[in-house]
């Protein structure tokens, strides 16, 4: 190899993180590092001629923990707990902690808060959600702007995040869901939708979206009706969300009744939809058919043997993949702080009893 060897250069040979070098070659944190992959490593070192002492240079103090600001803490750890579990496995895998902190939202004590974080130098890259970015707390942040991944799972986060340059992201990518399920659902479903969820901004942003996909299926002339509920209601909780959303069906069921393809803005308006209507005697699959949104993890499934006992169209979140590049973006900042996007798609799976009727049950295995 030409030239100075670096850590950088040991991490990519060993297909690892830089961080994990350094923790391999610091006596008081090897531990941390599987045997095996220590030996790797320190092989490598050997054969480049990079020692500790070497890398003093290309290297700086790192806490090797990875910062997740949160502000509404009972909702959030309700809300992404599958997703820190699994982004801590990920970075405890590469000697790094996640380390929750808590951040008082409220307009006199948010400022006050993230400037204690900044100047006491908890982590070594900073989590934050799209809700933090605003006002004078943006300019703090901009203070360590290097070092923050602002992280999004509706469609609204990412667009605000290009006048922030300097603040890496990550996100679910709806765009080819969207298609997809405009493509597969049949036209005569298409043309009998309604559109119920809770009236703000995300809702706006999906209508949006799927009426550019049916314009660009050629469905130029599609039309449906909205019935959109809760203006300016910001409940996050999945069981009050039910509540709010079951309320609004009985509310709306005349104009509800007697269509065949309900899009849902989220899973608890789809589960109160699905359950007001079977109490009619409509039957989901067989009367009608629901499109909603909904995580997939292999740790959803050691709690929910059996997710998929809806026979619901599902837009597809991967929480697994999610929680991977998220992880491996903190552990890349950590190392380089050039400022990345990461974009985690989002998939399409039909429901049973559609892919019954199409005969095509390869794309539905696909989708899960």
């Amino acid at each position: 190899m030409a030239g100075k060897v670096t850590g950088a250069d040991i991490a990519r040979l060993a297909h690892v993180s830089g961080s994990t070098v350094s923790r391999a070659l610091d006596p008081q944190s090897s531990w941390r590092i599987s045997a095996g992959k220590r030996k790797r490593i320190l092989a490598l070192c050997e054969e480049y001629g990079y020692s500790s002492a070497s890398r003093k240079n290309d290297s700086h103090s790192k806490t090797f923990k990875v910062g997740l600001l949160l502000g509404f803490m009972d909702a959030d750890l309700k809300n992404i707990s599958f997703m820190i579990r699994q982004l801590c496995d990920h970075l405890q895998s590469s000697g790094y902690a996640l380390t929750l902190i808590r951040v008082d939202f409220s307009s006199s004590e948010m400022n006050r808060h993230v400037r204690r974080i900044i100047r006491s130098d908890i982590a070594d890259i900073y989590i934050v959600g799209e809700y933090l970015l605003q006002g004078q707390t943006l300019e703090l942040l901009h203070k360590v702007s290097s070092r923050i991944i602002c992280f999004y799972t509706t469609m609204t986060g990412g667009k605000y995040l290009k006048h922030y340059p300097w603040i890496s992201s990550i996100g679910y990518d709806y765009e080819a869901a969207f298609m997809s399920a405009v493509e597969q659902l049949p036209a005569d479903l298409l043309a009998d939708l309604v559109f119920f969820g809770k009236d703000n901004e995300p809702s706006a942003d999906k209508i949006q979206l799927l009426r550019k996909c049916s314009r660009q299926k050629g469905k130029s002339k599609f039309r449906f009706l909205k019935i959109l509920f809760g203006a300016g209601d910001k409940v996050t909780l999945p069981s009050r969300g039910y509540r709010t959303a079951r309320r609004a069906v009985i509310e709306n069921l005349p104009r509800l009744l007697n269509h065949r393809l309900y899009w849902c803005s989220g899973h608890p308006s789809a589960l109160a939809l699905n359950d007001v209507l079977s109490e009619k005697g409509l039957a989901c699959g067989r009367d009608f058919q629901i499109v909603t949104f909904r995580s997939r993890c292999e740790l959803l499934k050691a709690y929910d043997p059996d997710p998929d006992t809806d026979d619901f169209n599902f837009l597809v979140m991967n929480s697994d993949e999610f929680a991977w590049r998220l992880s491996e973006l903190a552990l890349a900042l950590a190392d380089d702080p050039s400022p990345r996007h990461v974009t985690v798609p989002v998939g399409f799976q039909l429901s049973r009893s559609l892919t019954e009727r199409s005969g095509n049950k390869d794309e539905r295995k696909q989708a899960q």
